[in-house]
């Protein structure tokens, strides 16, 4: 049977801000640079969010995530 060209492409894996790695979507680890400004909360490892304290706003588009208050916690994109 022969290919018939129906599948992802690399460029459909590829796609910013989807499903990354074990993450839930628009779940990103400190240091990842989600490639857009714009809000970001402190959530658990599976994507809770954590106190509205914890929100911070990245500037630049090329700006890494800071570190976390716990180790294993990530960020999840606002808007």
């Amino acid at each position: 049977m022969a290919n018939s060209g129906r599948g992802f492409t690399r460029g459909n894996m590829e796609r910013e801000n989807e499903h990354q790695g074990n993450n839930p979507p628009a779940v990103f680890d400190a240091g990842d640079r989600p490639g857009h400004a714009g809000e970001f909360q402190e959530c658990t490892p599976q994507g809770d969010l954590l106190d509205e304290s914890t929100r911070i706003q990245l500037d630049y588009d090329d700006e890494p995530l800071p570190p976390t208050s716990e180790k294993n916690n990530k960020w999840r994109m606002m808007n």
